[in-house]
């Protein structure tokens, strides 16, 4: 596995993508404060919207536009189809809103499982996101190049740099490759959670993902339909099966190998 890191101070930050003159591109950036609308329960995953295009997305998630607009997507974005996630629930204490464990949006092969989410290291791709909690998400400022299944790097836990707690209401950038997590809440208490993913998605889990008869799914996504829990449970059989496929077992009792088929 692939790591490539910058250190990251309290300075850089706060105002990191502005800064011109670094040598290389960082792997997150620090958009600005932003305002989560009242709090009503809604739950959405990838919902596909045409990005700049209020009017594509559903009415009960239109109180959500301004913050959406404040991720500022480069007109080249624009009339392309976005994909929104929003979270909104009570969390008990010392439970997590969103995945736990370290992971990434960029999978093994391209983006998302054969896919990502946002792709590239560019502000012209990748993908946004915000929480209403503080100290709910860490992120470390590098650059995962082969993450395991479905993203993981719980395993690279030990390798990663200083991690970068985010704020209540900061709203970020960042590439597919970029490791986060989500954490235990302190507190018992209401979070809302904001995610926009940019064009650049090439696999959209149907049982898991919020359908819009508003927008329909560029040509070039594939729709997966089978669940991906499901899937990543049959992959790690096999990857298993294939690890032992070769392996010899030495019979002490006839002096034969036998092989495992």
């Amino acid at each position: 596995m692939q790591i490539h890191g910058n250190s990251l101070s309290k300075n850089l930050y706060r105002r990191h993508y502005e800064n011109s003159s670094l040598h290389q591109p960082k792997q997150f950036s620090i958009m600005g404060k932003v305002t989560f609308p009242s709090f009503s329960g809604l739950q959405c995953n990838m919902l596909p919207f045409i990005m700049g295009n209020k009017n594509s997305l559903p009415e009960e998630y239109q109180p959500y536009w301004s913050l959406i607009q404040s991720c500022k997507v480069p007109k080249i974005e624009l009339g392309k189809v976005g994909y929104l996630t929003i979270s909104e629930s009570y969390v008990e204490k010392g439970s997590s809103q969103r995945r736990p464990g370290i992971h990434v949006e960029k999978h093994p092969s391209s983006r998302w499982s054969g896919g990502g989410w946002g792709g590239g290291n560019s502000r012209g791709s990748g993908l946004y996101m915000a929480s209403s909690l503080g100290k709910t998400c860490r992120i470390w400022d590098c650059y995962v190049e082969m993450p395991g299944h479905m993203g993981n790097c719980e395993h690279l836990r030990d390798q990663l740099n200083k991690a970068t707690y985010l704020e209540a209401n900061i709203l970020i950038w960042l590439t597919d490759g970029c490791p986060h997590e989500s954490l235990p809440q302190e507190e018992s208490g209401i979070r809302q959670y904001i995610r926009v993913v940019t064009s650049h998605v090439d696999l959209w889990y149907e049982a898991h993902s919020s359908k819009n008869p508003l927008v329909e799914l560029p040509e070039n996504v594939k729709i997966i339909k089978e669940n991906k829990f499901q899937l990543t449970l049959l992959i790690a059989f096999r990857e298993l099966r294939r690890k032992f496929k070769s392996v010899i077992f030495y019979s002490t009792l006839n002096n034969q190998s036998t092989f495992l088929n």
